[in-house]
């Protein structure tokens, strides 16, 4: 009995060593785990702790939050602040890491043999033989998919994974783009506070003179009254311009993953720099940095692997096995009398099967569906094209017209309006001009100067579209 144990063991060992051993001659993850990986971050992600990044370290070799200026381009030290908090903490990009190192462990699923089969066949009625009765038989069998099936599986996982990290990539750049916008909303509503509060100030010297003038009986009251309302206007637009700058504070927090109400400082007035808007560099810049291509690249390459995976099932799957049947020695008269040669020696066999690949049209209609999905996945690629054109050019056009319109305001119709009223109200002091030309011309400087604050906020916005679009930071930090 002890010898017939050995054997088993001895059995067993062989097929499992035969069941790891992958079908394309090489270890399957270590496969998957070479070059073709974006930026080496495979074989990071194989090896970094579930709560850790491995396209980038969240925290320094000081414990601290890393800063990712690499990913954007900022220009304002607040701003890169608030944008590297957002990208360590916001978790929408967690999600996305998470989906992303969920997909990289299916390339070893994929890819590696399926579990062998262990069969266990005790006989109720033992069979007699010519060397005795049999008791049990054991059988170990394992399968193995046609040469090439294994490699296809693991390449389509490996597309999958890759186009999951671009699609995580793309997450942060999404939200780095909300960071901006909302900071450059926040930016033009304090900029907004700003100028009103100063003009509510001028209204209020302005008042000053309507009532000495009224006094002295040079004026009348009604120009009091007007100035006045002016003044309540201001009021009532500073408090609209308050509850809009907590909503687009509370956006921000929310970015960040803080509390909607925790405070954020006011801001100073934004930098506009200059660029180079240069349309046939920045499609270049999109075509090759824009996470969106990559992804639909990545699937074009599945869709390519998925139909070869198809054309294999036109071929067997073998199965391989083993199988041990226990043989007790003859116990009746004959066999006691004259015992056989071989008596009570246990069988021993070797199976080979495999599928029949009959049924043709199931495998035609899995090629051509494989086939008609990598052509839907190259017209992906094309519309993700058109659209990273789209919105390159739509920024370019928004940010060049804004930056025209900042030169117009800054050289002519802000000093315009500002030599306006500086004539009308020494007029007005000296009796020339009523107060509602005072006014008009009060309003009309207030009006250019919230014109030309919102023109900046939306150059800066143009200018994060198109870093979004291309997919890289723009302007570049020499810029």
């Amino acid at each position: 009995m002890r010898m017939r144990i050995d054997k088993l063991v001895v059995l067993c060992a062989a097929l499992l060593l035969l069941a790891q051993t992958p079908a394309s001659g090489e270890n399957g993850q270590d496969r998957f785990r070479r070059g073709d990986t974006p930026e080496g971050l495979m074989d990071l992600a194989y090896e970094a702790p579930a709560d850790q990044s491995s396209i980038m370290s969240r925290t320094g070799e000081d414990g601290g939050m890393t800063e990712y200026g690499a990913f954007y381009y900022s220009g304002d030290e607040v701003l890169s602040d608030y944008i590297d908090a957002a990208i360590y903490a916001n978790p929408a990009i967690w999600e996305s890491e998470h989906r992303w190192r969920a997909a990289l462990q299916r390339i070893p699923q994929v890819s590696s043999l399926p579990d062998p089969m262990v069969t266990i066949t005790p006989f109720i009625s033992s069979p007699e033989t010519r060397v005795g009765p049999q008791d049990l038989a054991l059988g170990l069998s394992q399968k193995f998919p046609w040469f090439g099936k294994l490699d296809a599986k693991g390449e389509i996982a490996l597309r999958d994974a890759l186009a999951a990290a671009e699609r995580y990539q793309t997450q942060i750049r999404e939200v780095v783009t909300a960071v901006k916008r909302a900071y450059y909303s926040l930016a033009y509503l304090d900029e907004a506070l700003r100028i009103t509060a100063e003009d509510r100030e001028l209204l209020g010297h302005f008042e000053e003179m309507a009532e000495a003038r009224y006094a002295t009986g040079k004026g009348i009251q009604q120009a009091v009254i007007k100035i006045q309302a002016e003044i309540t206007r201001d009021d009532d637009r500073i408090y609209l311009l308050r509850q809009q700058r907590e909503s687009v504070a509370a956006n921000l927090n929310t970015l960040m993953d803080r509390l909607p109400h925790d405070p954020v400082s006011s801001l100073a007035e934004l930098p506009t720099p200059g660029v180079d808007l240069d349309l046939e560099e920045l499609y270049k810049t999109g075509r090759a940095n824009r996470h969106e291509l990559k992804a639909a690249e990545y699937m074009i390459e599945k869709g390519d692997q998925a139909v070869r995976l198809a054309r294999k099932e036109y071929y067997p799957d073998f199965n391989i096995g083993l199988n041990y049947i226990f043989v007790d020695e003859r116990e009746d008269r004959a066999g006691r009398l004259t015992r056989p040669e071989d008596n009570g020696q246990d069988v021993f066999g070797i199976m080979l099967g495999f599928n029949i690949p009959l049924w043709e049209g199931k495998k035609m209609s899995r090629v051509r569906g494989a086939t008609e999905l990598k052509y839907a996945n190259e017209r992906n690629y094309k519309k993700m094209e058109n659209l990273m054109e789209f919105s390159v050019r739509d920024g370019v056009l928004r940010a060049g017209t804004t930056f025209d319109q900042m030169g117009l305001y800054e050289r002519v119709l802000i000093p315009q309006a500002e030599q306006s009223l500086n004539s009308t109200e020494s007029a007005y002091a000296t009796g020339k001009l009523n107060a509602l030309d005072l006014i008009d011309s009060q309003r009309f400087l207030l009006n250019v100067r919230l014109a030309h604050a919102k023109l900046k906020t939306d150059y800066m916005k143009a200018l994060a579209d198109i870093e979004r679009a291309v997919g890289a930071a723009f302007p570049s930090k020499d810029m």
